[in-house]
């Protein structure tokens, strides 16, 4: 008898695993995340050092596109940002573990693709990865400049490429409830081998005029790039607040060393900001990565002086 119900089981089990591995699963496209943690000490010239760890860009996605007819794909992306450093929440029940990123359907075919929902802004794309301080605390380039932009109830366009380098972008921000004109962002890069050049321009996007013009030679082994920001207040007689970055990096056989110095107007009076560090590759998907930045604005005479140490892993 026990025999007979053991073949019985095996039998049962042996079907559920033909079955699923012949049927469709319901998600077509990827699964994918990176954890990125670091150990941060900051340093204010006002006192009060702090140390703690902290998440950076860390995130979970699922991403696709299903084929329809006349050439056309449906393409999706849900993204959410997480903390792995974090419980569900603290006494005061303000921590989140999940937040959301880019999150949008759309289309796309020979016209390029338009998609709905949140999406970084055209504007913010031209940068490309001339951010070598990218999210990290007193490195990243939005502590200087503006246009770092991820925006909610956008609708957003996408060219094919043009002459097989050039492609544009344009969006609209869409304001519920009529509150507000809607804000524009529109940008042009360029990509063909070791060049990468972009201009961008803003209208009215969270509160700011923008235009952007970016620059990053792709050398063997080394990488320079540069921004030169303009900005003002999307208000009658605003001040126009103009900044800069330049970057650099260089491949020493598994080590990236890299450097950024940034000044302007465009998020605080007279800032200003130096960030050295290197990454350790560990695999192809995984690095150490070390960091020191000085970040000063002078209107108020303030300054904090930042290191951190931290692992990124990509799945």
């Amino acid at each position: 008898m026990k025999k007979t119900i053991s073949l019985l089981v095996g039998a049962v089990v042996a079907q559920g695993f033909a079955v699923n591995a012949m049927a469709e699963g319901p998600i077509d496209g990827t699964v994918y995340g990176k954890i990125n943690t670091a150990i941060i000490m900051e340093d204010p010239k006002a006192g009060g050092r702090d140390t703690y760890l902290s998440n950076w860009s860390s995130r979970l996605g699922f991403a696709g596109k299903t084929k329809l007819d006349g050439g056309l794909y449906v393409i999706y992306k849900l993204e959410y940002g997480i903390s792995p450093d974090e419980k569900a929440e603290n006494a005061d029940g303000d921590r989140q573990i999940f937040k959301q990123r880019n999150a949008y359907v759309g289309l796309k075919g020979n016209f390029g693709k338009i998609l709905a929902g949140t999406h970084d802004s055209p504007f913010k794309k031209t940068a490309g990865k001339i951010d070598m301080f990218d999210r990290l605390p007193q490195g990243d380039i939005k502590y200087v400049i503006v246009g770092q932009e991820r925006l909610n109830d956008l609708i957003h366009y996408t060219s094919p490429k043009i002459a097989g380098a050039i492609t544009v972008k344009a969006a609209t921000q869409l304001q519920e409830n009529g509150d507000g004109d809607n804000g524009t962002s529109f940008a042009a890069t360029y990509e063909e081998g070791a060049i990468f050049a972009g201009i961008g321009v803003d209208s009215d996007v969270v509160g700011y005029d923008a235009t952007r013009l970016t620059f990053q030679y792709k050398g063997k082994g080394f990488t320079a790039g540069a921004i030169y920001s303009m900005s003002e207040k999307a208000e009658a007689n605003a001040d126009s607040n103009n900044g800069f970055i330049v970057s650099g990096s260089y491949k020493i056989d598994a080590f990236n060393l890299k450097a950024q110095y940034g000044a302007g107007d465009g998020k605080k009076k007279d800032a200003e900001l130096l960030a050295l560090g290197a990454d350790y590759k560990l695999g192809d998907k995984t690095k150490l990565f070390g960091y020191v930045s000085n970040y000063e604005y002078y209107a108020t005479d303030s300054k904090v002086t930042t290191f951190g140490l931290g692992m990124e892993h990509n799945f």
